[in-house]
């Protein structure tokens, strides 16, 4: 009997700018072989010669990564002296994973909401109980969280925290078709929230008055992107975080109590931290009139930010005049709503996120531990490295920072030390004998 424990079904592991990715594949087996095949789901999505991997099993156990190409795999296990024992899991992704994060315009308008209608767009289920005070919908014990993926739909929502799919189903749906391989998205929106606020979470500081009746003590409106960032993405990898944000914060910008381009980077950077990967790109969005507040303040200190802060990628622009209509609420300048604001809203992420966003950022993806056992490498050990040194943001060292150098500079020093020690012995004994 053969049994899969990893990956899980609908998962999508984020590739690498060559197309493919790792996959771990784990589990039980009573054979002293297995065979491991990863086989399209249908003609056209995935890459139709991926060559079996053979790999003994130890103890009644198998563990291997295997190198796939972007697409929808079925992936089956298979006693290597036995067809007829098997095991399959399906379907197993290799595309596209990105986080959702902002404001309400992000997390959108509850009364109207899409499914994905491509099996291939896909979300993780977003856990709520209302029977339970802290678990797991304020995300406090990341290990509660669930790990079942598939399409998005709205009764599925976009885990961790992402209630309603708004368009974002057809946002991946359209992505899919664009780039033929599955796309995964987190939601980690927090509707009412502002960009100072996520900040005040990182650094521990009260807030000025209590958010949503107190959830700043679970660390919201943060908590989601700690979530993605530390269960999720670890798991997955993730190419980057389609964000629009800053709209709530105008009022504090307007009044200078805040500087949107340094608590923007703080946060890009601290979340960046959380995921080891400091070449994550992240979009931002320019806001248009808001809360009665006049952007022109936020948007220049948005802007230092595309300026400034590595690795960012500019988004939407809701400074622009075709933006406000009757689509939104509040005289035109307001939330997104009904079908008019999706179409809308999805019309002006679909036109920001041109093929460069791929093909110019460094996703975080996840790689087999060097050494590790039925690990067939078809990376050069010292490009992992190198891989590995960059992500850290550390240079590589200079051959006088070398350990090699170091310790025969070392030996140097020691020998010159001790024959200076001798000439000195020398001359002493000379100087007496005289």
């Amino acid at each position: 009997m053969i049994t899969i424990t990893y990956p899980y079904a609908g998962m999508v592991f984020q590739r690498d700018n060559s197309g493919a990715a790792y996959v771990n594949v784990r589990g039980l087996s009573d054979s002293a072989e297995v065979t491991i095949q990863f086989t399209p789901v249908q003609a056209g999505w995935g890459n139709a010669s991926v060559t079996p991997k053979k790999v003994s099993v130890d103890n009644g156990q198998f563990n291997a990564w295997v190198k796939v190409s972007g697409g929808d795999y079925t992936l089956n296990v298979t006693d290597t002296a036995n067809a007829n024992n098997t095991a399959q899991l399906t379907p197993i992704g290799v595309g596209e994973v990105l986080m959702l994060w902002g404001h309400s315009f992000i997390a959108g308008d509850p009364g109207y909401n899409a499914d994905a209608t491509d099996s291939r767009s896909r979300s993780v289920t977003t856990a709520r109980n209302p029977a339970n005070s802290a678990e797991p919908s304020r995300l406090q014990n990341l290990d509660l969280l669930p790990l079942e993926f598939g399409r998005i739909t709205n009764q599925r929502g976009i885990g961790p925290f992402t209630l309603n799919v708004w368009m974002w189903g057809t946002f991946a749906d359209e992505m899919v078709k664009r780039l033929n391989v599955p796309v995964l998205l987190y939601g980690a929106s927090f509707g009412g929230s502002q960009v100072y606020m996520n900040l005040l979470n990182i650094e521990k500081k009260p807030f000025p008055e209590p958010f949503f009746g107190g959830l700043e003590a679970y660390g919201m409106p943060y908590r989601p992107v700690e979530a993605v960032m530390l269960k999720y993405a670890k798991l997955t990898g993730l190419r980057g975080v389609i964000c629009e944000h800053g709209g709530n914060d105008v009022g504090l910008v307007a009044s200078g109590q805040i500087n949107m381009r340094e608590v923007f980077s703080k946060v890009v950077n601290y979340t960046r931290g959380l995921l080891g990967h400091q070449r994550l790109i992240w979009t931002v969005s320019l806001e248009g009139k808001f809360l009665g507040n006049p952007s022109t303040v936020l948007n220049d200190q948005l802007i230092d930010v595309l300026n400034t802060l590595p690795y960012t990628y500019k988004g939407i622009d809701l400074n622009q005049p075709d933006t406000v209509g009757s689509f939104r609420d509040d005289g035109g300048i307001g939330h997104f709503r009904g079908v008019t604001g999706a179409e809308k809203y999805l019309e002006m992420w679909l036109n920001a996120i041109k093929s460069d966003f791929f093909t110019g950022s460094v996703p975080y993806v996840i790689n087999p531990p060097i050494g590790s056992a039925n690990t067939e490498l078809t990376t050069p050990v010292s490009s992992l490295l190198a891989n590995i040194v960059s992500d850290s943001n550390t240079p590589a060292p200079r051959w006088w920072q070398t350990e090699s150098f170091q310790w025969a500079a070392l030996v140097v020093w020691v020998v010159g030390l001790v024959s200076l020690a001798g000439l000195f012995v020398l001359k002493t004994l000379k100087a007496g004998k005289s």
